[in-house]
């Protein structure tokens, strides 16, 4: 089972920002529950809190970040407890990355990207670790047992998606203030809250991580500045791309006219349709995986299950402790293949190998030219697809490959 993240509430994690506050207007009275652009968690011990939920587990435990600046104003000791937590975690998650890079830097070689990058960071938290005290953080991590909370009213995407840009123009009282009101002064100030938020995930304080966060970033980073495993295919059926080669949408077309010659084939002899497992791909990928000795691998699969529509799935799959692997992300982008798009259909046409499968199905049936065209255009769909997924791909790479100590990265521990 793996851990849960809501729509929007993996932005929230990385865009809340600290930074520079503008002077505004003082707000009107606190607006009702219904009307606020953050989520409300109510607890069993200690007062509701107001922020943002980031994920939840497979035992219900959520992850929350919550402002300072809010939690400061409200009765009860919760914010100087929190101060004096952060304090003490900023010191000992810092020395926990510090242990783990010393026992990783014997694994690497002498003048590789991975030493220099190890090396580096190593520099980096030692001098954290000479700090006396940290400056107090604009946001505090909750981690509640699911038995803790009584009650969760989430913000939808859009109402996140608001707080996230009223904390980065510096708004007061973003937990308290109705999303009209929040709306209101963000238009003012010609905030375009159609674009997305900024990725400010740095500006979260670290937090002590689990030997599952830890395994899924050292996969991470292994794959970025070592050589990488990338598969990719269709179905259950995997191949690995060459290094330093992107996955080539054209490739994918010979698999695509195979699956056309087994549809017709199928159809002409009326044989039934096996159902497939979700992640029949997945055991198959693993051996791979092992066989090349890494710890960490994307794959990259054409899906098409409506004639009309092609879907790119990509996955990164880590090594995690005890020799098991997880899916650390996951990305699907689609694409209409019921739109001509004559050039680039006539490009793909002329590529030897996929010239090689259309004599196949010519062969097969009396009605191969309309087969061929749905094909190419399904060729050309894959395309747009897959270069939407490696945009999405390498967004979350290059997020978590800049430092070892953040951004937070859930992973569920089992």
């Amino acid at each position: 089972m793996s851990i849960k993240i809501r729509l929007g509430t993996a932005a929230v994690a990385w865009c809340l920002i600290t930074g520079f506050w503008l002077p505004a207007a003082p707000p009107s009275a606190p607006a009702p529950l219904s009307q606020l652009a953050v989520d409300v968690i109510s607890r069993k011990s200690g007062p509701p809190l107001r922020g943002a939920v980031v994920a939840t587990d497979y035992q219900g435990t959520l992850t929350v970040v919550v402002g300072s600046s809010w939690l400061k104003e409200q009765p009860g000791q919760t914010y100087d407890q929190q101060l004096q937590a952060y304090q003490a975690t900023q010191s000992e998650s810092t020395q926990d990355v510090l242990d783990r890079i010393a026992d990783w830097l014997p694994q690497t070689s002498p003048g590789s990207r991975l030493r220099f990058f190890l090396e580096q960071e190593q520099t980096r938290l030692t001098a954290v670790t000479q700090q006396n005290e940290f400056p107090p953080p604009e946001f505090f991590w909750f981690t509640l047992p699911a038995n803790e909370v009584t009650r969760v009213r989430p913000a939808s995407a859009d109402r996140q998606s608001l707080a996230l840009w009223a904390w980065f123009e510096g708004l007061p009282q973003v937990e308290t203030r109705s999303v009209a009101s929040l709306k209101k002064e963000l238009e003012a100030r010609k905030v375009k809250l159609n674009g997305s938020p900024p990725d400010l995930a740095d500006r979260l304080p670290a937090r002590l991580q689990s030997d599952a966060e830890w395994a899924a970033r050292k996969s991470i980073v292994s794959y970025t500045l070592t050589i990488p495993l990338d598969l990719q295919g269709m179905g259950s059926t995997l191949l690995p791309v060459k290094p330093d080669e992107p996955v080539d949408w054209k490739e994918l077309l010979p698999s695509i006219l195979d699956q056309e010659v087994s549809r017709m084939t199928s159809d002409l002899l009326e044989l039934p349709k096996a159902p497939t497992a979700e992640d029949d791909w997945l055991p198959s990928a693993i051996r791979l995986a092992e066989e090349h000795k890494v710890i960490g691998f994307r794959v990259t699969r054409l899906v098409t299950r409506d004639p009309k529509v092609v879907q790119v799935h990509s996955h990164f799959v880590a090594r995690m402790p005890q020799n098991q692997w997880q899916k650390v992300w996951s990305d699907i982008q689609s694409a209409r293949s019921d739109i001509r798009q004559p050039d680039q259909e006539a490009q793909l046409a002329n590529d030897p190998q996929v010239q090689a499968i259309l004599k196949v199905v010519t062969a097969i049936s009396p009605d191969a030219q309309t087969q061929l065209q749905t094909a190419l255009q399904t060729g050309v769909a894959t395309q747009s697809a897959l270069t939407a997924s490696n945009a999405a791909f390498f967004r979350f790479r290059d997020r978590y490959v800049q430092h070892l100590d953040r951004p937070y990265l859930p992973c569920e521990e089992k």
